[in-house]
């Protein structure tokens, strides 16, 4: 039950802030203590009989005592009511959800480097849509997915979204060694058997959000705003986020669900290249994503 808590987007920051202030207190508080141990242990040394002193110096024990079993007592009491519970474990878990929560925001947003990609469409306008005609399809799309995460698991790529507020398309297949999260999601298109769809032009969210995807014969499911998808979901769906700018979307966030076990929704995601630096080649725990604030759609590839 409690495990749920921390994978929540809505409590995440919460969490995350108490991590951060229970690491300020871990480092300062017994620093504060110990010196006013001394302070007043010196004091008593010069009057024995003080009792203020003597009063201060016991306050100062029993608080040095409490920092170190704040955890502790934390633990306990909230096992007493959830059962089993580890506030460093959740806390832990929250900082993760939250690196991928901040990240994400940046998934198809501006990202600095010092270096210019090697292969870009500088106008994604000069090519068109392409038609159905001549889809081959190669497999599942979970193990095309799976086989894409692994050139990028395996290869030497770097995230590249954004470079100097232009937005640079990836040539789809990539062959510069740069990838977003749109991008890896075209590509695996790509692979899958859209050749001509997406051959030389990536999508970016803001494509995966507009585009009407029932022309290829694909079933689309809106998602609201917060809207936690949990039960809508399937293994092979693409899942796509952005807010809403004037008439249409900004920048947002794409992944491929890999496997849905549970409340726990696994994903094939480059929105972070310690994604597929830290992953082992698995797919990535992105039951956050599921729960995001933005609105969205599940784009269901037939």
């Amino acid at each position: 039950m409690f495990s749920d808590i921390c994978n929540d987007y809505a409590v995440v920051r919460f969490l995350t802030i108490i991590k951060s202030s229970l690491d300020i207190i871990r480092i300062i508080g017994p620093i504060l203590s110990m010196v006013a141990l001394v302070f007043f242990f010196i004091r008593l040394m010069g009057n024995p009989e003080d009792k203020k002193v003597k009063k201060g110096l016991t306050n100062s024990i029993i608080a040095l005592i409490v920092l170190f079993l704040i955890p502790t007592i934390i633990n306990v009491t909230i096992g007493l009511v959830v059962g089993d519970f580890s506030l460093q474990n959740c806390l832990e878990q929250a900082e993760r959800t939250n690196n991928q929560v901040d990240y994400s925001q940046f998934a198809d947003g501006y990202i600095s480097s010092g270096k210019e990609p090697s292969t870009i469409i500088t106008d994604p306008d000069d090519y068109d849509e392409g038609s159905t005609s001549d889809v081959v399809v190669t497999g599942n799309f979970v193990d095309v997915a799976n086989d894409v995460w692994l050139k990028v698991v395996n290869g030497n790529f770097s995230y590249r979204a954004i470079y100097n507020n232009k937005t640079y398309y990836n040539q789809i297949p990539i062959t510069n060694n740069y990838i977003d999260c749109s991008g890896f999601v075209s590509w695996v298109l790509y692979e899958y058997g859209y050749k001509e769809q997406f051959g030389g032009k990536q999508k970016k969210t803001i494509d995966f959000m507009e585009t009407d995807w029932t022309k290829y014969g694909w079933q689309v499911i809106d998602v609201a705003a917060g809207e936690d998808v949990s039960d809508k979901i399937q293994e092979g769906d693409i899942l796509v986020r952005a807010d809403r700018s004037g008439s249409g979307y900004s920048f947002g966030h794409v992944n491929i669900i890999a496997k849905v076990r549970g409340s726990k929704i696994y994903a094939y995601d480059c929105g972070s290249e310690s994604f597929w630096r830290n992953s082992s080649g698995e797919p990535i725990d992105a039951s956050w994503f599921v729960k995001d604030s933005r609105p969205g759609k599940i784009i269901r590839v037939s």
